[in-house]
């Protein structure tokens, strides 16, 4: 993706399901478009190494254990976001699945 052509600077994202392919993939793609993300998934471990490969980009990055089935967690998430990153949010996108 060049970042000429295309950028997510001074954007705040949310990507739910942040710990699988999918939804790793759509992270990685926000933070090279210069986007600040917050991933959001159930599997601990595997977010913790999606937030350490995407921060070496130099991009604000965070992540949060979640499930989006849980309503208290998906609220308790968004509160931690809209107070640690930025009051406004830019974009949201979810890839949910159920083991």
């Amino acid at each position: 993706m060049d970042k000429a052509f295309f950028s997510l600077g001074g954007k705040v994202a949310v990507v739910t399901g942040a710990s699988r392919e999918i939804g790793g993939a759509v992270a990685a793609a926000l933070v090279h478009a210069g986007a600040a993300v917050a991933l959001l998934g159930r599997n601990a471990q595997a977010l913790a190494d999606s937030h350490a490969a995407l921060v070496t980009q130099g991009r604000t990055v965070m992540h949060m254990t979640v499930d989006v089935g849980v309503t208290s967690s998906i609220n308790a998430a968004f509160e931690q976001i809209l107070q640690s990153m930025l009051p406004d949010l830019d974009a949201y996108s979810s890839f949910p699945t159920r083991p």
